[in-house]
């Protein structure tokens, strides 16, 4: 579901309601209590565990992006001890948010805000730390669009931001480094496999 989710928060100097409406699940309202303390500390420590009975809430932040990504957990325990629950997840703007939590600085007088939760990443962001290689290859229309379609299909991977690619001694090649968030994951190659014939050269993926 990719439609946006309305977030309302409404608190003081000690606690915050944090409310999500989900337009696209029939308008459906879900709320989540916290104290402005702990929300603070994500700053700090990145991430953040909150407990709110038997909710929970993980907030991550992604310091370069200046986004938060909050992941909601309503659980419900059944007479036979099994338990059942929903999951929603939320990506905000850290320094709206941030303000908000700033300006709650007295008790008993209420904040309020609204959020719309920012549109879900199409896949991370592809950077070339170097050109050379990059400059040759868009240069030859047939290998300028062999490298197009295979980045567009080869890093959707889930949890990844950015792509940093630089020159491989291969030709039309290069290393890459994978980065999610902050994090350094996977590392390889994008490696240029020519052919006699042209028209069968590819692209693939070593690691």
């Amino acid at each position: 579901m990719n439609d946006p989710i309305m977030v309302k928060l409404r608190g003081d100097k000690e606690y915050i309601i944090l409310r999500t409406v989900a337009h696209g699940d029939g308008g459906r309202r879900s709320t989540f209590y916290a104290a402005r303390s702990e929300l603070l500390r994500l700053e700090r420590e990145r991430e953040v565990i909150l407990r709110d009975c038997s909710y929970f809430a993980v907030l991550r932040l992604d310091s370069k992006s200046s986004e938060v990504t909050v992941s909601l957990y309503w659980l419900s325990e059944h007479s036979d001890q099994f338990l059942t629950g929903r999951k929603q997840q939320v990506r905000l703007s850290y320094l709206k948010l941030r303000e908000y939590l700033e300006s709650c600085t007295e008790k008993d007088v209420t904040r309020e805000a609204r959020m719309l939760s920012l549109p879900k990443p199409r896949g991370p962001r592809i950077v070339f730390e170097d050109t050379g290689n990059l400059h040759k290859s868009v240069s030859d229309k047939r290998i300028r669009r062999k490298l197009s379609k295979f980045l567009r299909s080869a890093f959707s991977w889930p949890g990844a931001t950015e792509i940093r690619m630089y020159d491989d001694s291969v030709p039309y090649s290069f290393y890459f480094r994978e980065l999610r968030g902050e994090a350094v994951g996977i590392n390889g190659g994008v490696i240029y496999h020519s052919c006699d014939d042209p028209r069968k050269a590819y692209y693939s993926i070593h690691t």
